[in-house]
């Protein structure tokens, strides 16, 4: 694909860290614009943990419920099960970065090219940094609402499919080799939070449900292929059960999240494109299954324990 959107912008940003020989902070595009005191704090806080031996800090916000389903349902659990550290707000796009690190990186997007591009450079860059062992952290940035598009959503979505599951497809041998550990990333510093006030939820889950049907019926012949047949037929009632009766829980999910990554990594006659696509879609319907169920209750659903910040450590990953 064509070099542009976020990913060119943070390579170039890479390049001239490099150049100056320096430690490098990434911002989100997204971000509110702040005073200029407010602004040197938060790069302050951002660098502290570069300063004190830690390779890469991780911007982390908490959000409203509904605000970042793509980490909760699917990028933070997929990082945890592989990699073996979770990752609480892994679409924060807010990274603090050493000097060395920076260099690692930009030997290896050499091997990348037709793989991280905008979108994918973010979850490329946690699992790369992963991979090699660095030392991460979590740095909390107070509270965000950021909340999309349902076009961005799955543009941004079919984007971190590709590199998460391009990266695990690469990284098998040393996946396959790690010590089956589990661990949160070290918080740095202390957050002090106000009380929450918990925001409507601005995805309507019906529209939600209507992308699923609408766009799964023109895949079925492909979800049908990827899947095993019961669990094929699982999925594919969700296309004429009525929407009372419609369900999309974390078991179907996880289970069509993994048989897809074995048809991304071993079946070559299945086309790229429509696996992503098509899994998007579902994705439609797992985050339709969730927002109806905390429709009716969003304070009970949305923050128990640590939930909002991608589920309490110990529990099973809610792919």
């Amino acid at each position: 694909p064509e070099a542009k959107g976020r990913g060119a912008a943070v390579r170039s940003f890479m390049e001239i860290a490099d150049y100056l020989e320096a430690d490098l902070v990434i911002l989100a595009a997204d971000m509110v614009p702040v005073e200029p005191d407010k602004f040197r704090t938060l790069l302050f806080t951002l660098m502290e943990p570069i300063r004190h031996n830690y390779d890469m800090a991780l911007g982390r916000f908490r959000r409203s419920f509904g605000d970042d389903l793509e980490s909760i349902l699917f990028t933070s659990p997929l990082i945890e099960v592989f990699y073996g550290s979770l990752i609480s707000d892994p679409h924060s796009r807010i990274y603090a970065v050493s000097h060395d690190l920076v260099e690692n990186l930009l030997q290896e997007l050499k091997l990348w090219n037709n793989v991280v591009y905008d979108y994918g450079i973010d979850p490329w860059l946690i699992t790369r940094a992963l991979r090699w062992g660095k030392r991460l952290c979590e740095v909390h940035l107070g509270d965000k609402s950021s909340f999309v598009s349902k076009d961005k959503m799955s543009y941004v979505f079919k984007q971190t499919i590709y590199t998460l599951f391009e990266c695990i497809k690469r990284d098998i041998r040393f996946l396959l080799s790690r010590d089956s550990v589990y661990q949160r990333l070290d918080n740095w510093g202390r957050a002090y939070f106000p009380e929450y006030k918990h925001e409507a939820i601005p995805i309507d889950a019906d529209d939600l449900l209507l992308s699923f049907r609408q766009n799964c019926a023109q895949y079925q012949h492909l979800i049908k292929s990827i899947l095993p047949e019961r669990l094929a037929d699982r999925v594919m009632e969700g296309l004429v059960y009525p929407e009372a009766s419609f369900s999309f829980d974390h078991n179907t999910w996880a289970k069509t999240v993994y048989h897809y990554l074995l048809a991304y990594s071993f079946n070559e006659e299945v086309p790229r494109d429509d696996l992503m696509m098509s899994l998007t879609f579902m994705f439609d319907g797992r985050m339709a299954d969730v927002l109806c169920k905390a429709r009716t209750d969003l304070e009970k659903e949305a923050y128990k324990g640590g939930y909002a910040a991608g589920g309490r450590f110990g529990e099973p990953p809610m792919l």
